[in-house]
């Protein structure tokens, strides 16, 4: 069989018979439908000829048939097959160079996750925000501490309230003209000799002791921000070892300890003014109350911690985009 090529005039497409179609045939092009006659066989592509019979071969052909000759038969229905070959068989047509530059679409959706920072920064987002709220907070009650150690020695005239601690030195002492005294006085510039010198020697001591407080709190400010910059960095994806410090910061009481003791010191003025626990109950409900902020703390330095041991977490933080 040859390899004839017929060419549809309408879309341009190439055929490939199964066999060779002779001139003058018609033909249906499988890709636009058309219907079109065959101009035959390219010359270089024709079947080769065979040789004429002589005169003695087609006499005994001729004999053999007769001899042979079978009854008649009723002809045989043609299936689609036979149609398709007397039509010049089977086509198929060859792509041309703009199908073959088209893009390949895929109709079924690709699930796989690309980027791994995506299940990671969503792991992260609940415990840096627990670390940045309590943290957040906890330096907000350093400033107000800060504030709170250093405003009576700047705008009072005495950093104690002379007149209750002259009151309270005279009573453990028992003497009653001496609390008399006392109560004659009516400002700070009024006090003489030997009051005004144990008014200024607890304003010394009063003084070193909100000092050193508010060299605490300070302290205890930097630490939370820290605390909280490394929050930052872990909910950003920006650095797995600031995280892992930050939840380990917030294990430790100085994470809220800013908050533990304003929470003591609210109880303790909250008795000053009532005077409806006492003194030694309203400590132990100031150091409950305190004890407070610091599980809050503990709690979310632990999941934090957690959730940076996770495998997806850690896959996340070491994923390089393309």
């Amino acid at each position: 069989m040859g390899s004839a090529r017929i060419i549809c005039p309408d879309c341009k497409a190439v055929l490939r018979p199964a066999k060779p179609v002779p001139d003058g045939k018609k033909v249906k092009c499988p890709k636009c439908g058309s219907s079109f006659t065959t101009p035959g066989l390219r010359k270089e592509e024709e079947p080769p000829r065979k040789k004429a019979p002589t005169k003695k071969a087609s006499e005994k052909k001729d004999k053999a048939a007769v001899k042979k000759a079978p009854a008649a038969q009723a002809p045989a229905k043609k299936s689609v097959v036979d149609d398709e070959e007397d039509d010049g068989g089977i086509y198929s047509f060859v792509k041309t160079e703009e199908e073959e530059d088209k893009p390949q679409i895929e109709y079924v959706p690709d699930m796989s996750i690309k980027d791994l920072r995506g299940p990671a920064q969503e792991a992260v987002v609940k415990p840096s925000n627990y670390m940045m709220l309590i943290g957040g907070l906890s330096a907000l009650a350093n400033i107000f501490l800060i504030c709170w150690s250093f405003w009576p020695m700047v705008f009072s005239e005495s950093v104690v309230d002379w007149q209750k601690y002259l009151t309270d030195y005279y009573k453990a002492k028992q003497d009653k003209n001496a609390i008399q005294r006392i109560e004659g006085y009516k400002e700070f510039k009024d006090l003489k000799d030997q009051d005004l010198d144990l008014v200024l020697e607890a304003n010394e001591k009063e003084t070193k002791w909100r000092l050193m407080l508010m060299g605490g709190f300070i302290l205890l400010l930097i630490y939370n921000a820290i605390a909280i910059v490394g929050a930052v960095k872990m909910q950003n994806l920006e650095s797995r070892r600031w995280g892992i410090a930050s939840s380990i910061m917030m294990l430790l009481p100085m994470g809220a300890g800013g908050l533990s003791y304003l929470a003591y010191l609210g109880i303790m003025f909250l008795e000053q003014m009532t005077g409806f626990l006492g003194e030694d109950l309203a400590m132990y409900y100031g150091i409950g109350l305190g004890v407070v902020p610091y599980l809050a703390s503990l709690y979310a330095g632990v999941i934090s911690l957690r959730t940076l041991l996770s495998q997806v977490v850690i896959d996340g933080f070491e994923y390089i985009a393309d």
